[in-house]
């Protein structure tokens, strides 16, 4: 119980620092500008007329749908390139934690980043992209044992996300130990 919980704070501090960078970018880009004149938009029409919302959604004027969209893909962008990259330094954090049993340790981001040079970063990021592929194939394969009625998703949650989990917490092991 107590390592969960030291793995729920090392994985809350692992991924605010990315949350903030987005909600920023999100700001800077003008994501929330455009929500907010898109929903005054729709608002002052809704309160004076009766009509549904497709009709009053293709009233909004093309250059906020513009903007809105405009900021969703930079802020998209940059979200899915900081959540992967603080997501592999987590794997990582997280084997500090198993190996010292210290927050501090974990969230030490100078040795983290020194433990993925001792891998190797080309052979980090391999094992991530095999690890992604061999992802999607088990989930493709849950996924077809899930459309059993009942029997498949008992099977699928029962011993196919658990083997998933298994498998890549001893990759990432046997990874992490032939660094040292």
């Amino acid at each position: 119980f107590i390592d969960g919980l030291k793995l729920l704070i090392v994985e809350i501090v692992y991924y605010i620092i990315p949350t903030i960078i987005v909600l920023i970018v999100g700001w800077i880009s003008g994501t929330y500008s455009a929500v907010s004149k898109i929903v005054e938009f729709v608002g002052n029409d809704l309160a004076n007329t009766t009509v549904n919302a497709t009709t009053l959604a293709n009233t909004v004027p093309q250059e906020y749908w513009a903007a809105l969209f405009t900021g969703l893909a930079i802020t998209a962008l940059v979200a899915m390139i900081l959540y992967i990259i603080f997501g592999l330094l987590l794997e990582i954090a997280m084997c500090r934690l198993a190996k010292y049993g210290d927050i501090g340790e974990a969230i030490n981001f100078k040795e983290v980043i020194a433990d993925i040079q001792a891998i190797g970063i080309g052979r980090f990021i391999a094992w991530f992209i095999i690890l992604f592929i061999c992802a999607l194939v088990l989930g493709f394969v849950l996924g077809i044992i899930t459309a059993i009625p009942y029997i498949g998703i008992l099977v699928a949650f029962l011993v196919g996300a658990p083997f998933i989990a298994l498998f890549v917490a001893r990759s990432l092991g046997n990874l992490y130990a032939d660094a040292e």
